[in-house]
């Protein structure tokens, strides 16, 4: 029973760390250079909760479906931002295949 009361306490702490970090300004290397954090144990519990709150975590649809106005020909620039929980911004320019929007959103989850 301590072992999952000492878990618990780990993961909430480590909850209020990246809600920490998630409020400043500074990368993750000065992030943890200040908070004398190990780099690799700050990535490894910003993924987790990464995992933990993605919308795929909290229900079935891992995309939300947008309906396009007008078609952009291959000619054509557009600029989209994609804004994914966490804070995670994907910025597009220009003409951008559908399938390597979905490939770059899951490789940041």
């Amino acid at each position: 029973m301590q072992t999952s009361i000492t878990r618990s306490r780990r993961t909430k702490e480590m909850q209020a760390v990246i809600e920490k970090y998630h409020a400043c300004d500074l990368t993750q290397r000065h992030f943890c250079k200040q908070e004398k954090l190990p780099l690799s144990t700050f990535t490894y519990w910003l993924r987790r909760c990464r995992r933990h709150d993605s919308p795929q975590a909290n229900s079935s649809a891992a995309l939300i479906p947008i309906k396009v106005k007008a078609a952009v020909s291959e000619t054509q620039s557009s600029n989209c931002t994609i804004e994914l929980r966490g804070g995670v911004l994907i910025h597009i320019y220009g003409a951008v295949n559908p399938g390597l929007i979905i490939q770059l959103i899951n490789s940041v989850r």
